[in-house]
């Protein structure tokens, strides 16, 4: 299973030619590696880090304006780790998400190539098992949207569902089917959002009935609830709690922060999330711990914001962290 969890919009390219010649000969991670965006540079860039939190290395630098047109966001490791898919509002002289257009380049930042360009928002990327990026196009913010699936070069995009109502999160990719939790546009709070599974190939909709990303052995769901109301909700445009970190029943983080954009490693051994403390002059670090909530571990430390990560490795190679 290739799983992988987008950030919550609501709180908030490759070389020319070549096809599988290009692909051979593209920059591969030959080592597990984090992919994150981070402000430390006055705008959002991608940047990738080993899992202990040294080897940190900017792959995308656009000039520095202090304004949201800049940032790059949201990447996704290829199934291969040979590529990454973001997203980006650097080719529009405006802010807000409906700037944003879809982008890859190789592992190493070379050969950016923007696959989009339009007047909406194309947000929460994922890639199929055989290559394919798979995004979100909303019309109205996040809501209004149609889920989509285009080649890493750019070509034969295809829509394949659409919603009015207003997309949260891509959740996972599993298979034909992409994991998705959605809530209708007028809703009034996140506990009416739903989680659904939509078939790739004919657009079909299930409802899912528990939420969470399932560990790679698809035995243990990992969960970011406000079921135990510890810690207040940090932004204006929420309510509720501070979310924590779940497996199954089990409550991993016991702090008043936020916890956010949780992962498996790729063998289902560690956990990775993002964290923000207690007001909103702070910033989001990255974490790591092991899946029983040992060892805790923070992996960056700065003024400004870390986070919409992906882990990219072997399963084989994953191991736990010694405290």
């Amino acid at each position: 299973m290739r799983s992988g969890v987008a950030f919550t919009v609501l709180l908030l390219a490759v070389g020319c030619g070549g096809g599988d010649e290009a692909a051979r000969t593209a920059s591969r991670s030959t080592v597990e590696s984090i992919a994150f965006a981070s402000s430390r540079d006055g705008d959002f860039e991608i940047y990738t880090m080993r899992p202990d939190g040294t080897g940190v290395r900017q792959l995308t630098e656009n000039e520095e304006t202090g304004e949201a047109e800049r940032r790059d966001e949201g990447p996704k490791w290829s199934p291969d780790g040979h590529w990454i898919a973001f997203t980006s509002g650097r080719d529009h002289g405006r802010g807000g998400v409906e700037i944003y257009e879809l982008y890859v380049m190789r592992a190493d930042g070379t050969g950016e190539r923007r696959l989009t360009d339009n007047d909406v928002a194309d947000l929460l990327v994922g890639w199929t098992e055989n290559g394919e990026i798979v995004f979100w196009r909303c019309s109205e913010g996040v809501a209004g949207c149609k889920l989509a699936v285009i080649d890493r070069d750019g070509g034969d995009e295809r829509t394949v569902y659409e919603t009015e109502d207003a997309v949260v999160a891509l959740g996972w990719i599993s298979g034909d089917e992409v994991y998705a939790t959605i809530v209708d546009r007028d809703a009034e709070s996140f506990d009416e959002a739903e989680t659904f599974a939509i078939d790739i190939g004919n657009g079909d909709r299930r409802t899912v009935e528990t939420s969470g990303l399932p560990s790679p052995d698809g035995t243990q769901l990992l969960i970011l609830s406000d079921r135990d109301k510890n810690g207040r909700c940090l932004f204006h445009d929420c309510s509720g709690h501070a979310l924590e970190l779940y497996v199954d029943d089990r409550r991993l983080t016991r702090t008043t922060a936020m916890e956010a954009d949780a992962h498996w490693s790729p063998g289902g051994k560690r956990i990775l999330f993002g964290r923000i403390e207690n007001d909103q002059g702070d910033d989001y670090e990255l974490w790591v711990m092991n899946a029983d909530g040992t060892c805790e571990t923070q992996l960056t430390d700065n003024g400004d914001w870390d986070w919409t990560p992906d882990w990219y490795g072997r399963p084989e190679d994953d191991r736990t962290l010694t405290c």
